[in-house]
């Protein structure tokens, strides 16, 4: 890092991960600070009114410069970051029970994480962008091969902790994300269109649900043995579709985002059209709920419904702070790229990201007791932990791409 990066690194450290490391570990004891940033966002806007409105105007036909949409690398960066603070955090008694992973039906936070990493790493892959190079596929499927195998192997010789009925007995993550990697690779060689990739991905949201209702979803909840590969790993396989299903509807949503050269008055339109996304979603979500459930170990139609009413409420909050904040800070010259130094660290490596906050959680579990440490040394372990893993990536990206 040169210049003043070192600065800069510690400022947004202190203004982006900190906030949200204290929300999820203290977030019954900060609840009132966002209730008082609400409140004075809102007097900001009823005071600034008529000038807000001169500069919005002003704005409309402003060109986006960004090679890459911010609103890409802020949603990428900070599901990153929840998952990779979440990660650890879950092992302290700092870090609230109500957001840990539900072991039935149900909503939780930690649940989150594996849905919402399917859709962004879904926006690299489209039937509208030109297929790749056979090295590029495989050095982009190679780390999931690695860390599937690796982990598996890892967590057998150190017999690591794991819970058989997350994902299966050999099965994880890694091995999820490299199947439909694979699979995606295929499959979009002949779908020519966003509306092809719709249809698909409604078709095998009405399949999987079909096959779990049949009985499917009665077995892989079941106490039933695990007698070979496929019965002891019935979790992961049998969820693929569901995964595969939210995959491809992440390619359908980043159709829409903003592109280099769009007039910014594209962003309202986007803005509207994923609210009303969020608005549907969040209503199947709610009827699903109370039909057939939302259940993540099965990948079932709740679930997927529930994390697309995440994704776009998400864009409709970045959008709205994005639009907000160019009003405030109106300029007449072409908007410029308003991520931050470590949002688009982690948005370049954003697995790599991921795999470090692994590693370092799996060490720390292994030298400390976690459920042993007080609220405050929690909070500080976490702190040292984020500070690490943020400063390593920032380094290794300014040293690739600088």
């Amino acid at each position: 890092m040169k210049d003043h990066a070192y600065l800069i690194f510690v400022f947004e450290f202190l203004t982006i991960v900190t906030p949200l490391l204290f929300f999820l570990t203290l977030a019954f004891h900060l609840l009132f600070l966002f209730y008082a940033c609400f409140i004075v966002a809102i007097s900001l806007a009823i005071f600034l009114r008529k000038d807000l409105g001169y500069f919005w105007i002003a704005l409309q036909n402003n060109v986006i410069s960004d090679e890459k949409p911010p609103c890409v690398t802020v949603f990428r960066a900070v599901v990153n970051v929840f998952t990779v603070i979440c990660i650890l955090a879950a092992d302290f008694t700092c870090f609230p029970r109500r957001f840990l992973k539900t072991e039935s039906f149900g909503y939780g936070l930690m649940d989150t994480g594996v849905g919402l990493f399917v859709i962004i790493y879904s926006f690299t892959d489209s039937p509208y962008k030109p297929r790749r190079s056979l090295r590029y596929f495989t050095y982009k499927i190679l780390p999931f091969f690695v860390l599937g195998l690796g982990r598996y192997f890892c967590t057998e010789a150190l017999r690591y902790q794991h819970q058989v009925t997350e994902y299966g007995t050999q099965w994880n993550f890694f091995i999820t994300l490299l199947v439909l990697t694979l699979f995606n690779e295929i499959v979009l060689n002949f779908l020519k269109s966003v509306s092809e990739v719709f249809f698909l991905a409604v078709l095998f949201l009405v399949t999987h649900e079909l096959v779990l209702a049949i009985g499917l979803k009665q077995w892989i909840l079941s106490d039933a043995p695990r007698l070979n590969f496929f019965s002891s790993n019935r979790e992961g396989i049998f969820s693929l579709l569901g995964y595969e299903t939210l995959s491809l509807s992440g390619m359908v949503i980043s159709y829409f985002l903003p592109k280099k050269n769009d007039l910014f008055r594209k962003y309202v339109s986007v803005l509207l059209r994923y609210f009303l996304g969020f608005l549907l979603c969040i209503t199947l979500t709610i009827l699903a709920d109370f039909s057939i459930g939302v259940f993540r170990k099965t990948a079932n139609s709740g679930y997927i419904f529930w994390i697309l009413s995440l994704t776009f409420l998400t864009f409709v909050s970045i959008f709205s702070c994005d639009i907000a904040l160019r009003i405030c800070i109106h300029s007449r010259t072409p908007i410029v790229d308003s991520a931050s130094l470590i949002m688009k660290a982690i948005n370049y490596n954003g697995l790599l990201f991921f795999l470090l906050g692994n590693v370092l959680t799996g060490l720390i579990n292994l030298n400390i007791k976690t459920l042993l440490v007080n609220e405050v040394q929690s909070v500080l372990i976490i702190l040292l932990y984020m500070f690490t893993c943020c400063a390593f990536i920032v380094f290794c990206t300014r040293r690739i791409y600088v």
